[in-house]
This record gives structure tokens, C-alpha cells and sequence, in this order.
């Protein structure tokens, strides 16, 4: 009944590209627990092949972690953070 009064929402595609080139490794083998048991969302881990990192997309950085190990991008449709991590 109230359907005409929502707001229609529209999808827009946007290209997300590997911030750095490597391995692809399953979040639920990443040694720390946050990250394989879900609790920071879904993505992936990599195991990087360089030490190179870039903007998956054309868009913001709309904040910097202060310990400096994350960075949130935003466009208009997306919103995503990249963590920077080490481990053996």
C-alpha cells in the first residue's frame, strides 16, 4: 500500500580491481580471528607478490585509520576498506 512512497533504489556497477597483485587466500585462513571468523565482513585476504598497493576504484578516500593499517574508500555506490596487515 505505502510502495509508492518509497524511495526507489537503483543499482550502478562499478569495476573493482585488486588493490596489489598475489595470492588470493580465503579470509578463513588469515591467522587472526576477526578477520576468519567473519566478523569483519566478507572479502578476501592477499598475499601480496609486490610491494605495491593502488585504489581498486576511481573514487575517495574518505578515512584513514589512525594506526594507519586501513583506508575507507567510497564512490557514490560503493563504500570499501582495504587492510594492510602482516603475518607469517
Amino acid at each position: 500500500m505505502f510502495d509508492r512512497w518509497k524511495k526507489k533504489k537503483t543499482a550502478t556497477a562499478i569495476q573493482v580491481t585488486a588493490p596489489l597483485s598475489g595470492k588470493a587466500v580465503p579470509l578463513s585462513q588469515v591467522p587472526d580471528e576477526a578477520f576468519a571468523a567473519g566478523h569483519m565482513g566478507q572479502g578476501i585476504a592477499i598475499e601480496p607478490s609486490e610491494g605495491k598497493l593502488v585504489a581498486p576504484f576511481d573514487g575517495t578516500v574518505a578515512h584513514v585509520i589512525k594506526s594507519k593499517h586501513a583506508v575507507m574508500l567510497e564512490d557514490p555506490a560503493t563504500k570499501l576498506t582495504v587492510f594492510i596487515s602482516y603475518w607469517d
